[in-house]
């Protein structure tokens, strides 16, 4: 993940919608971003493991 990811809210995150400027907020986005594309790796890893994935 790159930090344009985060950014964009067409291609990644969305963060520049979040409109917060407080440190902590920002810290809790980053972890809940960080932890929902972990997750979506892990569902592609399973995919690839079941034979799911084309």
């Amino acid at each position: 993940m790159a930090f344009r990811d985060l950014k964009s809210h067409r291609y990644g995150q969305a963060m520049e919608d979040s409109l917060t400027r407080r440190g902590e907020r920002l810290q809790i986005l980053l972890l809940l971003n960080t932890l929902a594309s972990f997750a979506s790796w892990l569902a592609e890893l399973g995919c690839e493991a079941t034979g799911i994935a084309r």
